[in-house]
């Protein structure tokens, strides 16, 4: 069964695939780093920011259209980030979201927001290891050839 997708705005898909469709477009259409200047993009960014907001009361909130300065592109991380919807606010922060979270309208649980920040406290030292592995291992083409051995 479809489910439709109605946001804030006025604008509406008429079924979750259709929408997400829809922000994949914009994201690609944009460059890392470049601000999402066409009017449509900002408004449908910051409608779909209220949906996501509405669908999580308890977490902090990101779609207050009086405290964004400008929405972005981003690709940051620590060697596993995807490009990304990034917020910043007149207070000097910023924070990402998932438009695929945000137009299914399922925030990430507790849990999951637990797990991405130990992951994120880890990623330097992960990918450190990652580097030095393959700097001990790896043949000319970059491949590692270590053979798991079992008892």
């Amino acid at each position: 069964m479809a489910k439709p997708i109605n946001l804030p705005n006025g604008r509406s898909w008429k079924t979750q695939t259709a929408a997400l469709a829809h922000f994949k477009d914009m994201l690609a259409r944009y460059s890392d780093n470049q601000a999402v200047e066409d009017r449509s993009d900002h408004d449908d960014l910051v409608a779909l920011l209220e949906r996501y907001d509405a669908a999580s009361p308890t977490v902090q909130q990101k779609s207050d259209p009086a405290s964004i300065t400008c929405l972005r592109r981003r690709n940051v991380g620590e060697g596993y980030s995807t490009p990304g919807f990034w917020v910043h606010r007149t207070d000097g922060t910023d924070t990402d979201f998932s438009y695929i979270d945000a137009v299914k309208g399922q925030p990430k649980s507790n849990a999951q927001e637990f797990y991405d920040a130990c992951r994120g406290s880890v990623a330097a030292d992960l990918l450190a290891a990652k580097k030095r592995h393959f700097e001990t291992h790896a043949d000319g083409a970059g491949r590692s050839h270590v053979i798991c051995q079992t008892n």
